[in-house]
């Protein structure tokens, strides 16, 4: 990074005002769009899932743990479609944030579908911290490796100051780009990144009694 050399505009006046940022994503997205189509349809059987689950859950008697339940999902179904859009717009950095958030929540549903006695700490605004949720759950006998290693890959993207940070460079030449200001670049990792989105969904749903999900699903 520290090698890194700007393209320079000369004297070209840059506008990084809003309207031109958000006119800059929607063409960004809508070339994902097509250059990305397979991986998008996979996306979108992904949240197919995810909706007939919330439907399913809809249907349970058990008031307080199907509203925890539905919340979660509401949760979880927030955090991926932020994934989803901003992988759309090229803004990958922001996008793991996103799923890192994802990973958060599935931990702490499962420890809902595993210990009924952790729906109380949620209704009373005393839900342990994302360490502790995992803590919990491997006290259980709850294997949470794979959420462990998928958090720690995450943060370590979401870090400022690492070398994932030039994942917002589009490289030119040697050690010369030009910044990605609004987004954009690396359809090869984006379209990998469409099709994580099944495997999220896969580790959500892996400890409720209505899935049998074999395996890591992130190792897919």
């Amino acid at each position: 990074m520290s090698r890194l050399r700007i393209s320079s505009w000369g004297n070209v006046k840059v506008n990084y005002q809003l309207d031109t940022l958000y006119r800059h994503t929607e063409q960004t997205a809508k070339r994902t769009r097509h250059r990305c189509t397979k991986e998008i349809n996979n996306a979108k059987e992904a949240f197919r899932v995810l909706s007939s689950h919330f439907n399913e859950v809809s249907k349970e008697t058990n008031k307080p743990e199907k509203n925890i339940k539905l919340s979660l999902i509401t949760r979880f179904i927030n955090h991926l479609l932020s994934y989803f859009l901003l992988i759309e717009r090229g803004l990958i950095l922001d996008a793991v944030n996103s799923s890192r958030s994802a990973v958060e929540t599935t931990a702490f549903y499962w420890l809902v579908c595993v210990d009924k006695k952790s729906l109380h700490d949620y209704v009373n605004e005393r839900s342990p911290r994302p360490v502790d949720v995992r803590k919990k759950l491997e006290e259980i006998g709850i294997d949470v490796s794979q959420l462990k290693e998928r958090y720690s890959r995450e943060s370590a993207v979401c870090h400022v100051g690492n070398p994932h940070d030039q994942l917002q460079i589009n490289w030119e030449k040697g050690n010369s780009g030009k910044l990605l200001v609004g987004g954009g670049g690396y359809d090869d990792l984006r379209r990998k990144m469409f099709l994580s989105i099944g495997n999220y969904v896969a580790a959500f749903l892996k400890h409720d009694t209505r899935y049998e999900v074999s395996g890591d699903p992130f190792s897919v």
